[in-house]
């Protein structure tokens, strides 16, 4: 496994390689999603994401090379989706109002989250080793996705959802530059329980 490789190992940080997850590591990847998120995702899921027929989803994967093979430490998900998919499908024009109030966005932005014509680009999982956690690999791969996502020429942003008790995880994206914008309640069913999430939008 992936932690045995790691044990007794320094990893070098400059030897770390960013570049797209290759379809031949979907059992690793399904086997991580299994180990860090409570939520179940079925084959279908990573199928489509690799199969990419719409051309909207990209991933990244941070990759290390340990006896000439090249282990997944961290991973990111990603899809463009319509601005007004996610605002305009969870939140009413009231509550849009008071979003752009609370966390003071410029008349600029605050049409950009009222248009159905701009893009966002949103994180559907993003993951690192317990081993690889004082590496930064989390914060170089949220870089590298607005990177990405800045060559759309209409993606205004990033964003994404946590379940609203992974106080870690929302510290992380706080320190990353993302803010809260609103909370969906009953947006995750884990173990037929449901759970709120908050969701979390950076602005380019």
């Amino acid at each position: 496994s992936i932690h045995d490789l790691l044990t007794g190992i320094q990893i070098k940080k400059e030897k770390i390689v960013y570049k797209p997850l290759l379809k031949t590591d979907i059992e690793e990847i399904k086997k991580l999603h299994k180990e860090w998120f409570p939520l179940s995702y079925e084959d279908d899921y990573f199928q489509q994401i690799f199969a990419n027929k719409s051309g909207s989803y990209f991933t990244i994967g941070a990759y290390y090379t340990i006896d000439n093979k090249d282990i997944i430490l961290g991973l990111a998900l990603c899809e463009f989706r319509p601005v007004s998919e996610y605002f305009v499908k969870h939140t009413s024009p009231k509550a849009i109002e008071e979003i752009c109030r609370n966390i003071d966005f410029n008349e600029e932005v605050q049409s950009y989250l009222r248009c159905e014509d701009y893009n966002c680009a949103y994180i559907m999982t993003i993951g690192v080793l317990d081993e690889c956690r004082q590496l930064h690999i989390g914060s170089e791969l949220i870089n590298r996705i607005i990177d990405k996502a800045m060559t759309d020429n209409i993606c205004i942003g990033v964003y994404l959802d946590v379940v609203y008790y992974n106080s870690s995880a929302i510290k992380f994206y706080e320190n990353n530059g993302f803010k809260r914008v609103t909370t969906l309640k009953n947006y995750y069913n884990i173990n037929d329980n449901l759970y709120d999430c908050d969701a979390f939008l950076r602005i380019f």
